[in-house]
Parts: C-alpha cells; structure tokens; sequence
C-alpha cells in the first residue's frame, strides 16, 4: 500500500509540474507579447490554466508598442523607418 501512495504522489508532482510549465510558460509568453509582465502571465497561467491566459490578455490589452510612424527621442532611424515626416527637398 505504502508504494502505491508512494508512486501516485509521484505522479501527482509530475503533473503539476508539467500543468507548471506549460500554462505558465504560455501565460508568461501571452503577457510578454503584450506588453505586460511575464510574471504576473506566468502566475495566473499557473493557478488558473486557460481562463488565467485570458484574464492575461484582458489584463494587457495591446500590443508591446504600437506603430505610430515617428520615432521617440533618442530613438534612430533605420533603413525603410519613416523620419518623422522630416523629408529632403528634391
């Protein structure tokens, strides 16, 4: 008997460490991608699994930065980048 709880406490750790990672890992991801972060994504992937993943997306809606066409001071241009609307006269 002793072996049986033995192996089913076993079980009962792999799992929530498999629930752990992946819900978590997800919510982290979800939470980054918007702007949030990680942490509270990867907690309320943790407790709550998949209604955790929406309450993240809720939580951060948005992205990380939206695209505004200017750039921020101190911010540089790259190649393809709109310059503000600071163009060359031809």
């Amino acid at each position: 008997m002793k072996a049986l709880l033995d192996v089913a406490g076993a079980v009962l750790v792999l799992v929530v460490l498999v629930w752990a990672a992946i819900f978590g890992g997800l919510g982290a991801v979800l939470a980054a991608s918007r702007g949030g972060k990680k942490g509270e994504g990867f907690l309320w992937g943790v407790f709550l699994g998949p209604v955790g993943w929406l309450i993240t997306m809720v939580r951060t809606r948005g992205g990380a930065r939206p695209f505004s066409g200017r750039t921020t001071p101190g911010e540089e241009v790259g190649a393809g980048d709109d310059a503000g609307g600071v163009y060359p006269d031809y």
